[in-house]
């Protein structure tokens, strides 16, 4: 079932013109992860996803096709995880009245020093 290779590779296509701006905008570590993460997941998911769809037609379920299936998740697996810990990088925590507080960075450096200064950005 590897129809849905070119609607796929299309929708993401939509989905990097609609997010791009917002992409950019992110600090530089953020960004930079975003953009290698989403690189890693679509060559495992379009890419290799490709590959053994050719070769699975050409020779049958084989070794081959299950080795591409397996790089084909690992690489979406790798992306994901990048795409989340960069995310993750943007949230920021402080202590407040003894409590753990967080929030997203809207700035494009996170105070990182937050978490030792005891003070927070968080209220104004």
């Amino acid at each position: 079932t590897y129809a849905w290779i070119i609607p796929g590779a299309i929708i993401a296509a939509l989905i990097v013109v609609v997010l791009l701006r917002l992409v950019v905008s992110l600090p530089r570590l953020s960004r930079n992860g975003l953009f290698f993460g989403g690189v890693l997941f679509v060559i495992g998911a379009l890419g290799l996803e490709t590959v053994e769809g050719l070769s699975f037609f050409a020779s049958g379920y084989s070794s081959f096709s299950v080795i591409l299936g397996t790089m084909e998740e690992a690489l979406e697996m790798t992306g994901v995880a990048i795409l989340i810990a960069s995310l993750l990088y943007l949230i920021e925590t402080a202590e407040l009245q003894g409590a753990r507080a967080y929030r997203v960075s809207a700035s494009r450096k996170p105070d990182r020093k937050l978490k030792n200064t005891g003070k927070s950005s968080l209220v104004s």
